[in-house]
């Protein structure tokens, strides 16, 4: 019991006031301080007032103690979490990628290949302060940056630009954090599967790398282990076909469970989690998460090892961040951050250090723009203008048989879908709306005009599909487990000619147009293949790799040998006249349309500086020559996001 200071009453630790003498507040926080006492005082009128009064004082008493007491009470973010925020780290012009933080979380390593510069370099940023720091320079492109666990060296790999469907060699390099001589690890090959891919990783104490290789001929792309000291290599894991390969290594916290990407078809990947010991031995097998019908594109561990961070693909037309339980579970959307996210990467959480993330925000504005000509052949008078407009990418412009309406993929939906429009895009309509995983796309008119052709992985694998141009449901023609896609109609519209990879590498393919039994026809690669208006010659690329420099190839429609008709031409842009052959020609300073006479058998320059041409854009040629439709890129923003307090 205690007594009021003021009328002596007694009471106990349950009253707040005394209601005899004026609703003096007794005591405050429980404490037998002074300062536990007269914390707060009512008017003394209030005790003159009927008692219903009085209790409203009370109310109101106690809801202005309770708002003293929670100012002053040192909550905790775990009792009321922060809205995690992402804020711009890096905003300069140019691509900034392959994000990794030093393991104080302190600074940050990338790539960034600034304006009229032609090799990707490697820059070191301070959080927070300064400018960043280049530490790699000279020729080739560097790429996939990764900070060791000890913070003493960053491990990188060097060659050409990443090119889709293409196998390239690669580099390994250390330097360290500040610059200075590099030192070449060893080299390995990996097969492209994404324009972006993630290769690289550390073990947990910095002894070796876990970096995507060969595993040899026949054999998909594998996880190895790669000793720092001796650059000795040991196998981790042993995919089997169809899988294309294990990308995206990534060692849990606690060094327990090794994440990576198992790509299953080209732009498709699963989340896998493979327990290994000290050694990164495997001590189980390899366990799917499942996260469809989301793509994976890239992925990373949180602090606790509890949960894995991934970004869903780009190609599928739109990108997020989202988690999902080790153990597995359902996956969730990161509110308020991660739009068009791609590259996760998160520091270590230690005490009295929170732990940061940083990925890359990469938005894409593609738009197809139209290009008249004099005569076939002949060069521009007039500069290309806009055609078909979006916020969202328009890409694969194909133009009808009667040269009235074109059809072209967009994400305006919201994923890749196959819209039909007239040539300056007005009455634009959506004409599939499968919503496959990864895409739908490459349309190819019938020569009638009354039926399109296209590719989509909307079963599960990447087929051939046919819809009425008017509209109407969607058919698999070709329904197999291998990649089919990049369809055209053969002349007298009995044929759909695509390239598949059912007999292990990338070939051209027919099948009957109403569907039935596929027959190979190339022997020797085939990608993107048209014929002759004709009929009497098949004009394709050989390789696969998107927005490579290759080689166009003709063979006779019924079989036999191919030769070669031009160098350098772009691979997924060449359409096939009576005449001769448009093509695009390697960008310097933006596209180049060519024109190849087959009578003169020479290229000339149609139009130079087209723009930022998009490598999987396509290309439209009107029957009569005289109209050209490609993609370009008006716009991109690829920087890099910070988030503090990450959890």
């Amino acid at each position: 019991m205690k007594r009021c200071p003021k009328c002596g009453r007694e009471y106990d630790n349950t009253m707040m006031f005394c209601l005899d003498d004026g609703a003096e507040l007794l005591y405050g926080p429980a404490s037998d301080s002074e300062a536990a006492t007269a914390i707060l005082s009512v008017p003394v009128s209030l005790k003159r007032r009927p008692r219903v009064f009085a209790a409203s004082a009370i109310l109101l008493g106690v809801g202005l103690v309770g708002a003293i007491l929670f100012a002053w009470k040192p909550w905790t973010s775990s009792e009321i979490p922060a809205v995690l925020r992402a804020e711009p780290l890096t905003t300069s012009q140019g691509p900034e990628l392959y994000p990794s933080l030093s393991p104080d979380g302190d600074r940050v390593v990338f790539t960034w290949k600034a304006p009229k510069q032609e090799d990707t370099d490697i820059y070191v940023q301070q959080i927070g302060a300064g400018v960043p720091l280049q530490i790699t320079i000279g020729p080739g492109n560097d790429y996939n940056p990764v900070w060791s666990p000890d913070g003493r060296s960053i491990a990188f790999l060097r060659g050409d630009p990443a090119r889709p469907l293409g196998r390239s060699d690669r580099d390994i390099r250390l330097i360290a954090p500040l610059g200075g001589p590099e030192r070449k690890l060893t080299s390995v090959s990996v097969q492209e599967i994404t324009e972006r891919p993630v290769y690289l990783s550390w073990c947990a104490d910095s002894k070796c790398l876990i970096v995507t290789d060969s595993a040899g001929d026949g054999r998909p792309d594998a996880l190895f282990a790669v000793s720092i000291d001796s650059g000795e290599k040991r196998q981790i894991t042993h995919p089997d076909p169809p899988v294309v390969g294990d990308t995206n290594p990534s060692l849990s916290p606690d060094g327990r469970s090794l994440l990576f990407l198992r790509r299953t078809t080209w732009a498709r990947g699963a989340v896998n989690i493979l327990p290994v010991n000290a050694q990164l031995t495997p001590v189980g097998e390899a366990r799917a998460i499942d996260v469809s019908p989301l793509q994976p594109d890239s992925a990373a561990w949180t602090p606790g090892s509890n949960e894995v961070l991934f970004a869903t693909a780009p190609i599928s037309g739109s990108s997020g961040l989202w988690r999902v339980p080790a153990a597995g579970g359902k996956a969730t959307r990161e509110p308020f951050i991660g739009e068009d996210a791609q590259m996760p990467t998160v520091s270590p959480a230690g005490p009295g250090a929170a732990a940061r993330l940083v990925y890359v925000r990469s938005f894409t504005d593609e738009n197809i723009w139209r290009l008249d000509l004099p005569a076939v052949g002949r060069p521009a008078t007039s500069a290309p203008a806009a055609s078909i407009l979006s916020t969202k990418g328009d890409i694969h412009p194909r133009i009808s048989p009667d040269g009235q309406r074109v059809a072209f993929t967009s994400t305006r939906s919201g994923a890749w879908e196959i819209w039909v429009s007239d040539l300056d895009g007005s009455n634009a309509v959506q004409l599939t709306s499968l919503k496959a995983p990864t895409g739908t796309g490459a349309p190819s008119w019938s020569p009638d005009g009354g039926t399109i052709a296209f590719g989509s992985d909307a079963d599960g694998q990447f087929d051939v599909f046919t819809i009425p141009s008017g509209g109407g449901k969607p058919r698999n023609i070709t329904s197999n487990a291998a990649l089919d896609h990049v369809p055209s109609y053969s002349k007298d519209g009995q044929w759909i000619y695509f390239s598949s990879t059912r007999s292990g590498t990338a070939e051209v393919w027919k099948v009957p147009a109403q569907g039935g039994d596929a027959q190979p026809v190339s022997r020797d690669g085939g990608w993107i293949a048209n014929p002759s208006p004709d009929g009497t010659f098949l004009y394709h690329t050989r390789t696969a790799a998107v927005g490579v420099p290759t080689e166009l190839w003709r063979m006779p429609a019924a079989g036999g040998p191919s030769e070669k008709v031009v160098d350098g031409a772009l691979n997924t842009s060449f359409e096939v006249l009576g005449r001769g052959i448009y093509y695009l020609g390697p960008p310097a300073g933006g596209a180049e349309l060519r024109f190849f006479d087959l009578a003169a058998r020479s290229s000339s320059v149609v139009a130079r500086n087209l723009g930022d041409f998009v490598e999987l854009g396509g290309f439209g040629v009107s029957p009569d020559g005289l109209t050209v439709l490609y993609a370009r890129r008006d716009s991109a923003v690829v920087d890099l996001m910070l988030v503090e307090n990450f959890r």
